[in-house]
């Protein structure tokens, strides 16, 4: 949620340890616990406008925690998010692309962008290649829209051919399980 000069992120279950927010263009002047006060230390990337922060290793039993980061500005790269990436688990082995719908019929459809790679440090760079890929949304499928910055989760989602759509998706032997679609604004 964002007010004034002011971001807060919520945390829910964390486990500690680093986490990346993607997609802030604002420089970041300072991060703490909403409820303690207690300062985070943070690395921002303005390059690959990425924020990463040291969360204390251990959570004492809170549910919810928020951050608040105090910004010049609310500026948002809204192909990147603002998307929190929690911890990677090594079982999982998630994919996203960032592209136009091509073909839908409502279930099934192709998107034609380029795929999103995750860096040795954690950051998200774009392939070159523009490839298209297949889909079919399933049962698991979560839904959400990002108006500039303002990301929100919704029941489903009406394609538009032509839209900007960012999709996360799991690769197994018999295909592709897609697990977020975002339409971008």
């Amino acid at each position: 949620s964002k007010e004034n000069n002011n971001i807060y992120l919520h945390l829910w279950n964390w486990i500690g340890g680093v986490i990346t927010v993607n997609g802030l263009l604002s420089q970041v002047q300072s991060a703490s616990f909403l409820d303690s006060g207690d300062n985070l230390t943070f690395v921002q990337e303005e390059k690959v406008s990425a924020l990463t922060l040291q969360l204390p290793e251990i959570n004492q039993g809170n549910s919810l925690r928020i951050i608040k980061l105090t910004v010049d500005s609310k500026k948002f790269d809204k192909t990147k998010g603002p998307e929190f990436l929690p911890l990677k688990v090594s079982h999982v082995n998630h994919k996203k692309i960032t592209g136009k719908i091509t073909i839908t019929n409502g279930v099934n459809f192709s998107i034609t962008g380029n795929e999103v790679l995750t860096s040795k440090r954690g950051f998200e760079i774009y392939e070159e290649q523009v490839k298209t890929v297949k889909f079919t949304i399933n049962g698991h499928t979560r839904f959400r829209y990002n108006r500039k910055g303002d990301i929100r989760t919704v029941h489903s989602l009406k394609f538009k051919e032509g839209q900007d759509y960012h999709v996360v998706y799991s690769h197994y032997k018999n295909g592709s399980v897609v697990e977020i679609i975002t339409e971008l604004e």
